[in-house]
């Protein structure tokens, strides 16, 4: 099969590689779709103490070619979903999905609803927005506050409005993010410099300014630090962005003084990642979650690499570049 190799700093390449071997657990997926995440992108880059060659690729969606003999559950030819782990060497790793195959446990498989397209099952993102969404403290009638508008902002946006807040207040440091935010359902959306002076809150004598609940799904150190500033006394901050590189610092002493509930909203139980996929998946399925729209370029499995530098460079109308293998 092809798979795309990166074998160097921003360097990729589509080998031949061997079709992964089926476990009697496992199920065979031909690669339809697999979105490029910004989690990769160090890796991708050249951090320090990367290894190569090796292979990424996380949120795919595809077509079941084979099942293992254990597997009762799924069938040939069914469109699904896949929650990517790490299993054995090279070849077997179902996170590295830029690639004509992979073999999945099938307990970390899900149908896709009917009528769903491959590019919009991205079940991975999907599972990690749904229970963020669901470990937020965001309450009927709260103002909260979506820091970062990138694709997982958008997504979690829409994801918070289905709790009833009562305003939605979008932050990013991009014009064209803030214009996305209003189209996906924000209330305001503001550059940070543009941020209501009682809506940063810096000790307890302010009680009753801030936002009740803030989600930071920026990644960055700027936006850590704005969203617990904006987070009011006693109320709830989410970490949603994944912060990788260099190591962050946040105002324990601050966050201390406004006794605020601080969520890590990173799911790692399996099983509620795959509940939680399930009921993003059929939320798109009945229209009240749009991820289509979100996805706004594709490439070919040889164009890994220009597919990063678009999601870095962010020209205008990116949001999210999905890879299509089978192109």
């Amino acid at each position: 099969m092809k798979a795309s190799v990166l074998v160097g700093p921003e360097t990729s390449e589509v080998k031949e590689i061997a079709t992964p071997l089926l476990g009697k657990g496992d199920v065979l997926v031909r690669v339809e779709a697999c979105a490029v995440c910004f989690s990769e992108f160090h890796t991708w880059q050249g951090e320090e103490g990367a290894e190569y060659p090796q292979r990424m690729g996380h949120e795919p969606s595809g077509i079941i070619e084979q099942v293992g003999e254990e597997v009762d559950t799924l069938q040939i030819g069914q469109h699904v979903a896949v929650l990517p782990t790490r299993r054995g060497p090279l070849t077997q790793y179902v996170s590295g999905a830029y690639a004509d195959y992979i073999v999945a446990p099938h307990e970390r498989v899900a149908l896709m609803p009917e009528g769903l397209t491959f590019t919009e099952a991205l079940g991975e993102p999907i599972a990690c927005l749904a229970s963020a969404a669901e470990r937020g403290e965001s309450r009927l009638g709260d103002r909260v506050a979506i820091v970062g508008c990138g694709f997982m902002g958008l997504a979690l946006l829409q994801l918070v409005a289905l709790r009833g807040p009562g305003e939605i207040i979008a932050v990013d440091i991009r014009q064209e993010a803030l214009e996305n935010a209003l189209r996906f359902g924000a209330d305001q959306a503001v550059f940070p410099q543009e941020i209501d002076p009682l809506d940063k809150v810096v000790g307890w004598e302010q009680f009753g300014q801030g936002v009740d609940a803030v989600f930071e799904v920026s990644g960055t150190q700027a936006g850590l630090t704005l969203a617990g500033e904006m987070v009011k006394v006693h109320g709830a901050l989410s970490i949603v962005g994944y912060h990788v590189g260099e190591p962050r610092t946040v105002d324990v002493g601050l966050w201390n003084t406004k006794a605020i509930n601080v969520i890590n909203a990173h799911e790692r139980r399996n099983d509620t990642l795959m509940r939680c996929m399930q009921a993003g998946l059929d939320l798109i399925a009945k229209g009240k979650l749009d991820i289509a729209s979100l996805v706004t370029h594709t490439y070919p499995l040889d164009q890994v690499d220009e597919a990063f530098v678009a999601m870095r460079d962010k020209p205008q109308g990116f949001i999210k570049g999905v890879i299509l293998p089978q192109t």
